[in-house]
Order: C-alpha cells, then sequence, then structure tokens
C-alpha cells in the first residue's frame, strides 16, 4: 500500500501530513471514477456505432435492390430517417455530459 494512503487511513494521532495526503489521494480517486465511466461510455458508443453500420448496410442494399423510382424514393427516405435519428440520439447523449475545465 503506497505511503500516502497507509498515512492517511492510519488508526493513530492525525498527523499534519493528513490533510496533504488527503488533498492527494481524494482527487486521485475522484480521477480514477471519472475514466472508469467514461470508459464505460465509450464502450456504449462502439456499441452504437456497430449496430448503425448493420442498419447503413441494410439500407445500401435497399437503395441497390430499388428497380424503380418509387422504390429507390423509398429506400431514400428510410435512410434519411435513419441518419436524421441517428444524429438526434447522438446530439442528446453528448448534450448530457457537459465538458467541464477542472479549476
Amino acid at each position: 500500500m503506497p505511503c500516502s494512503t497507509a498515512c492517511t487511513f492510519s488508526w493513530g494521532a492525525p498527523s499534519r501530513r493528513s490533510g496533504a495526503n488527503l488533498s492527494v489521494v481524494i482527487p486521485a480517486i475522484g480521477a480514477a471514477l471519472s475514466g472508469y465511466g467514461a470508459q464505460r461510455e465509450y464502450a456504449r458508443l462502439a456499441e452504437r456505432s456497430r449496430l448503425m453500420v448493420a442498419r447503413l448496410n441494410d439500407a445500401r442494399e435497399l437503395v441497390k435492390d430499388s428497380k424503380r423510382l418509387s422504390s429507390l424514393q423509398r429506400a431514400a427516405r428510410s435512410t434519411e430517417l435513419l441518419m436524421r435519428s441517428e444524429t438526434a440520439d447522438w446530439y442528446d447523449v453528448v448534450r448530457l455530459h457537459d465538458f467541464e475545465v477542472p479549476a
């Protein structure tokens, strides 16, 4: 166990270093938890991206299989709706996590 952690959480009399140790340990714990949360978010976004790739591949097949103008227009409309909804969802996800500059 690192000295800062052992010294900070010892059961003996508080030392003058305890405040200094806590000022290092507590932000480090906060940064670790923040990093863990960000890593989970990246995994979720990667899964969303994989699903979007599959949907766009399906849309590409619809366009390629279109024999008439009406079926091509339907394929284009459905692809547009798909892309618009994904963009709106993306903005909602990003907007929930405003960037903060540490002081």
